[in-house]
């Protein structure tokens, strides 16, 4: 079988790195996609495993080749020897590599000089030609902006650019992006079969993985559950006794009890009926449910189990149930498979395929006190997990609905966000795969939402910059910025967050390891949803009795946007404002908000002109100008007036 899983896997990358030839390119720099003289017979298959640094030497080194071949015949003279200058710093520049380090944000982005002083490779240009100075500025007020911003908050890179005959669309192709640091990689050898359940037990500092495999670590016996224990970084693996036979799908601890429940015969040589109980030397059978446990969950200091099932003495399906001492006891009125269970606010959410008193539901809440309560709408595909993002209930699911796509979405004042839910989509559905699209599993950290799952390519919520990734049909993403942290080859059924570490685990053989990986859990900058991200600019009051003026600029978020500045405008621009900092408040439509802070530095700078001809110049010699109208307008700035 594995023979056979690698040829499918050579067949279907070498018919992706044909549709286009520079897909990798595109993770380090996506403009790839807007040249037309690419140099010709670039080895792909070799470009494909390059790491992150080198990759970056490649793609500059062939920036460098191109731009050198591209006409100069609109140049001056002068243009042209700046030009030759400045792509000689360049190659200078790749060939030392000395490029910027993601270590503070989960998500790809542009750095201008990272905290170690790397520079990228705009920056550097600007440096080694005298313009340090407009780097270093860059870098302490915008230091993640792309070249597009840069151009248009600093006119005296607009001036460079010409001087040194590049366009922005040159500029824009040379500056990288830098992937966050670390990767995924194997737990040890992993497991030699699939991964369902992985449950981190804080207290008691072990990782419990679930499943269908008889090994772990290549040769530890260990039939379906194992656990994992981390010190200094390291991770090892254990057994547990004689394991259960069978599929597992939840585990959970309860006093000093590890329940692993799922499709269970028996653990140990012990007869079980699904639900079996690990004490730390035996195992023991755990009540009596007829069917599948699909989660187990403790609320209000019980233990439930969700899942298609009877208890054995009820003949009526339950689906649902409470652990009380020795046996299971059953809660009505659900038929139907529920997947998930979510503590939120001291109420208990349920998703899944279910119905609610013969009546569609997928999701429902219910408490101790006042048993089950409908939402105001349903989720028509079938709910797979549940987390909880910034005090915001979230839903994944899989796509078992005919008129509905949204995967991903989340609960707001009893109802589910129909408006800017995750459509996820496959590129090449029919050649690669007929299983449903979904979203299998969320895990949370600090401000980053990651989920995995059974879907391809979905395109970015920030910046509306498309994810080009190439073959890889099942992922595991994250959620604000929309990166792919690592790719994998089949289905990530479940992650969880253990001593810092994101933990995921599937059907997909990663760095030789079946079924489970490991990455670093880092945090990242950006809000819930739609990230809410603003740029500003401000201007001095060059005429005569006015104030500063400054605007703000959304470049995501959920639109409306409401403004509140310092001086109490309420609109993107703000006129007559005083020296010094002074703060805009950006809010959307969710509820996310920013405070942005907009230096106005009222320096004594002469504006006084000289009449020539035709034309007006300004006496002053500076590496920027900004005209503006002196009128009731507002000042407002006179495109492409930035030279003296």
């Amino acid at each position: 079988m594995r023979y056979l899983l690698t040829l499918i896997l050579v067949i279907l990358f070498t018919t992706c790195y044909s549709i286009p030839t520079f897909n990798k390119l595109y993770d380090a720099n996506p403009f790839w996609a807007k040249q037309k003289d690419i140099p010709a017979g670039i080895d792909i298959y070799a470009v494909q495993n390059l790491p992150p640094r080198q990759l970056l030497q490649l793609h500059l080194s062939l920036v460098e080749k191109t731009l050198r071949k591209r006409k100069k015949d609109a140049f001056t003279s002068n243009q042209k020897l700046n030009r030759t200058k400045a792509l000689s710093q360049l190659h200078e520049y790749w060939q030392l590599g000395n490029f910027p380090q993601n270590e503070d944000y989960n998500t790809t982005t542009p750095i201008f000089i990272d905290k170690h002083d790397n520079i990228c490779a705009v920056g550097y240009l600007l440096k080694t030609t005298g313009y340090e100075h407009i780097a270093r500025r860059i870098a302490k007020e915008n230091n993640l902006a792309c070249v597009y911003e840069i151009e248009r908050l600093y006119p005296e890179v607009s001036v460079w650019a010409k001087e040194y005959g590049f366009s922005v669309d040159e500029l824009a192709w040379i500056q990288g992006g830098y992937s966050p640091k670390g990767d995924c990689k194997k737990v040890g050898y992993g497991t030699n079969g699939s991964v369902t359940e992985l449950y981190s037990d804080d207290v008691n500092q072990r990782l419990y993985v679930g499943g269908q495999f008889t090994k772990v670590d290549s040769t530890i016996n260990a039939k379906n559950v194992a656990y994992i224990t981390e010190n200094n970084g390291a991770f090892t693996w254990h057994s547990m006794g004689g394991g259960v036979v069978g599929s597992v799908y939840a585990i959970a601890t309860y006093g000093s009890n590890v329940f692993v429940a799922g499709q269970l015969d028996s653990a140990d040589g012990v007869p079980v009926n699904n639900v079996a109980l690990w004490n730390g030397t035996t195992w023991q059978a755990a009540g009596c449910l007829n069917g599948i446990v699909k989660d187990m969950i403790v609320y209000r200091d019980s233990l439930y189990a969700c899942g298609q099932f009877v208890i054995c003495s009820i003949t009526s399906p339950g689906n649902f149930a409470v652990w009380r001492g020795n046996a299971w006891h059953h809660i009505p009125s659900l038929t139907g498979m529920v997947n998930t269970m979510e503590i939120k606010d001291s109420t208990l959410y349920l998703g899944g395929a279910f119905n609610y008193n013969s009546l569609p539901a997928n999701a429902i809440k219910w408490t101790r006190s006042g048993g089950f309560q409908t939402l105001n709408n349903i989720l028509n595909n079938e709910v797979m997990d549940f987390d909880v993002f910034y005090d915001t209930l979230y839903a994944g699911c899989k796509n078992t609905s005919t008129v509905d796509t949204m995967l991903f979405t989340r609960l707001l004042n009893n109802t589910w966000d129909t408006t800017a839910g995750y459509k996820m989509g496959f590129r090449w559905d029919v050649s690669f795969t007929t299983e449903p699209k979904s979203v299998n599993t969320l895990c949370v950290n600090a401000d980053t939402f990651m989920y995995g799952g059974n879907f391809y390519s979905p395109y970015s919520m920030t910046r509306n910059k498309a994810i080009n990734w190439y073959c890889p049909w099942y992922m595991y993403m994250k959620f604000n910025g929309a990166d792919a942290l690592f790719m994998v080859d089949s289905t990530v059924k479940k992650m969880a967050k253990f001593k810092n570490y994101l933990f995921v685990g599937g059907d997909f053989y990663n760095s030789g390891s079946r079924g489970i990986g490991v990455q670093k859990v880092y945090q990242s900058i950006s809000n819930p949803w739609t990230p809410l991200y603003v740029t500003s600019a401000s201007l001095q009051g060059a005429c005569a009795g006015t104030g500063g003026r400054a605007y703000v600029k959304v470049m995501s978020g959920t639109k409306p946007y409401s403004f509140l500045w310092s001086n109490g405008e309420r609109t993107d621009t703000a006129k007559n404002l005083p020296p010094g900092n002074n703060t805009v408040i950006v809010e959307d439509s969710t509820g996310a908000r920013v405070t942005q802070v907009v230096n106005i530095m009222m320096t004594n700078i002469d504006t006084a002109l000289a009449v020539s001809g035709a034309h007006l110049y300004c006496k002053t010699i500076t590496t920027g100008y900004t005209w503006v109208k002196c009128d009731i307008a507002g000042y407002s700035i006179i495109p492409g007036a930035i030279y003296q």
